[in-house]
């Protein structure tokens, strides 16, 4: 009788502490968006015992719910799916700002709600100021009352970390090219060596795109705008996500933090993005427009190290890629 009396007891504690675990290490990563979000919905997934999870960001007019994230099969991932606000759930969602339960639109990509029923759980994801973010859906039936609160102050600690993660990106993200800014490099490159241990390296990598004025005098600077988004994003698709840090130092300047990284390491995935730049194609622009990169890359090894030294070692190495042609990588001695 005495077990029987606690065991609810022992549960709310044990919930509560898994909240409170998750909740630190959300607020701890906020900046990291996608780090953020994909373990946001991995927990609520196991709260609720859901098979799929979606997180959907409301646009800047209130219109459109376009799907950020979708959990299921214990992998994230990014579907291309927009829905409408108006005249559905989700509207009545957010009228009222408090989750419902909706029957389950059968065969969609994500969980979506379809009308009175059950099948598919809706929460507003809401910031302290009130401002709706977007919603999260789960394919799960009304849950019981005490998982259900666990699910909403998991939904709030989500609502306040993608709240600080948008602030972050506004003061620290380049509007242009989405990579971190100057600053950020500033505080993250000093961070990283400080941190190194005897037998330990880091690399630092500077890119430089060839020959950018030339773009920008005979193409336009829309044009070159254009070149330096599609390198941003050649690059965060060349590089090892979590791991590497990309930036956008300056002008057509790019920086490259690799923690626990090789000089050697750091040639071939620098090699992957200088080659994969050098296929950028530009549909529509005339004449024919070919990039390419020159990238200089330095080794940090152990304690000891200071940011200017590496940076400088950099750029002496990308100027010699410069000096010997452009549209290579050079290691700095």
């Amino acid at each position: 009788m005495h077990q029987a009396e606690t065991r609810p007891a022992e549960t709310d504690l044990g919930e509560t502490l898994l909240i409170l675990n998750f909740a630190s290490r959300m607020l701890t990563l906020a900046s990291d968006r996608d780090t953020v979000t994909d373990m946001a919905l991995e927990t609520l997934a196991d709260f609720a015992a859901a098979p799929r999870v979606a997180l959907w960001t409301l646009s800047p007019d209130g219109a459109t719910l376009t799907l950020d994230r979708l959990f299921a099969a214990n992998a994230a991932s990014r579907p291309e799916l927009a829905v409408p606000v108006a005249g559905g759930a989700f509207e009545r969602v957010f009228a009222e700002k408090r989750d419902m339960a909706f029957a389950a639109r059968p065969g969609a990509l994500a969980p979506l709600p379809a009308g009175p029923g059950q099948g598919c759980l809706v929460l507003p994801v809401v910031a302290s100021s009130g401002l709706i973010l977007g919603a999260l859906s789960l394919d799960a039936a009304a849950p019981a009352p005490e998982t259900l609160a666990s699910l909403r102050l998991l939904a709030t600690v989500l609502a306040v970390s993608l709240d600080n993660a948008r602030l972050f990106e506004l003061a620290m993200v380049d509007g242009l090219t989405g990579l971190y800014m100057r600053r950020f490099y500033d505080a993250r490159i000093a961070e990283e060596l400080a941190a190194l241990r005897p037998g330990a390296s880091a690399c630092l990598v500077v890119f430089d795109i060839d020959h950018f004025k030339r773009v920008n005098d005979t193409w336009g600077h829309a044009t070159g705008d254009l070149v330096l988004r599609e390198f941003a994003r050649t690059v965060r698709h060349g590089v090892r996500r979590g791991h590497d840090l990309a930036c956008r130092y300056g002008g057509e300047e790019f920086t490259l933090i690799m923690p626990a990284t090789t000089a050697p390491q750091a040639l071939e995935i620098v090699e992957g993005v200088r080659h994969a730049a050098a296929a950028m194609t530009f549909p529509g622009i005339e004449p024919p427009l070919r990039v390419t990169v020159s990238a200089g890359i330095a080794q940090a090894d152990g304690p000891g190290q200071t940011a200017e030294n590496i940076f400088a070692r950099a750029d002496a190495a990308l100027y010699a890629a410069k000096e010997g042609g452009r549209d290579r990588a050079v290691v700095a001695k």
